[in-house]
């Protein structure tokens, strides 16, 4: 409405996948070739949650046979992993798509940073021109090396069980930053509360 500066709308949660970008791959993918290179993206989460699992972009250039495992680390330290997975097997069907993995582990609200390491042979995740990454986003580690901000988005997914319709969040907005008080003519914060 405008004649109040306000607005009402509603919406339905119908999946729950946390993932940094929509778009399909244009070819892009981010190289790693040498053992324990490692690239990922940041996930924040806002309450206890579990994740079930994370599906991964599998360039088609990648090696049949690459292996690669899942890490995840604590945002504040970044110095040793909280997680790992087994080791993964590309398999010559998955090239060219996404591999989903399971996790199974529960976090705590706080920042992840949420890796694939690679193992053995070139392994190139599944990437686009069309969505750069912000800094403070996405990640790269050479082996042995320090952690520096990557330029593109690597696809990785990470897959949460289902939201309980029983108990909805809800979104609070408010005008801040405005010039003068009750001039509503500052930026809209909206805040998520009660969800993932």
């Amino acid at each position: 409405d405008l004649g109040d500066n306000s607005f009402s709308t509603s919406f339905t949660v119908t999946d729950s996948v946390y993932q940094r970008f929509l778009e399909p791959s244009d070819g892009t993918g981010i190289w790693m070739l040498d053992t324990f290179d490692r690239a990922g993206s940041v996930f924040e989460i806002y309450h206890q949650d579990s994740i079930i699992s994370t599906w991964i972009g599998i360039h088609p250039t990648t090696d049949i046979g690459a292996r690669f495992r899942i890490k995840i680390f604590n945002f504040d330290t970044l110095t040793a992993s909280i997680f790992s997975t087994s080791p993964v097997q590309v398999q010559e069907t998955e090239l060219g798509s996404f591999k989903r993995i399971a996790i199974g582990k529960i976090l705590a609200p706080g920042k992840y940073l949420i890796v694939v390491e690679q193992e053995l042979n070139r392994l190139v995740l599944t990437s686009s021109n069309a969505k750069l990454s912000p800094d403070g986003i996405s990640y790269y580690q050479p082996s042995g090396g320090s952690w520096s901000n990557l330029a593109y988005l690597p696809y990785i997914q990470i897959v949460f069980p289902e939201v309980d319709e029983a108990c909805p969040g809800h979104l609070q907005a408010r005008i801040q930053d405005e010039s003068c008080p009750e001039s509503n003519d500052g930026t809209i914060k909206i805040e998520a509360h009660d969800m993932n």
